[in-house]
């Protein structure tokens, strides 16, 4: 007789994952990243974490344009940004996307200055560690959520 696996016991024992304080919490998906763990761990708040995920997926998406090279090049692209081609992007939606990469850029320059824009960048896209003081990545967010018209909470959640 097999005993079926425990997915999400073998996933709350992984090492990244006892990052999270909350035993409980370390099966959750999020729980996967760097930005995740910092919201599980309440150090960020959930809109903050959206605007991350947000981040991420605008500089995805600004990549397969530009055919710019994926940071894992030993990895298998499973997000679709691998050897796409930008023939089938109209020029329109080329430019949308564009100027969504750009804005979001020079507003997280503006918030944080170009050294705290890499590390946010960092941290959201690359699932680099948080290096820097919280309130850098904390300021970026919330610009960040404010820009993509996330609802900015400032009580407790």
């Amino acid at each position: 007789m097999e005993k079926d696996l425990d997915v999400e016991a073998i996933a709350r024992a992984m090492p990244h994952r006892r990052d999270v304080r909350a035993p409980e919490l370390r099966g959750d998906a999020r729980a996967e990243t760097h930005l995740g763990r910092l919201l599980l761990n309440k150090m960020i708040r959930e809109y903050q974490y959206d605007a991350g995920v947000m981040l991420r997926s605008v500089v995805q998406r600004w990549r397969v344009i530009y055919g710019v090279p994926r940071p894992d090049r030993g990895a298998m692209p499973l997000d679709g940004s691998g050897r796409a081609s930008t023939a089938a992007l109209d020029e329109e939606r080329a430019c949308r996307l564009t100027r969504a990469y750009l804005d979001a850029w020079y507003l997280l320059c503006d918030l944080v200055g170009p050294g705290g824009a890499q590390l946010v960048t960092k941290l959201c896209v690359y699932d680099e560690p948080a290096i820097a003081a919280l309130d850098v990545y904390r300021m970026a967010l919330d610009g960040l959520a404010k820009h993509w018209g996330y609802r900015v909470s400032r009580g407790c959640e």
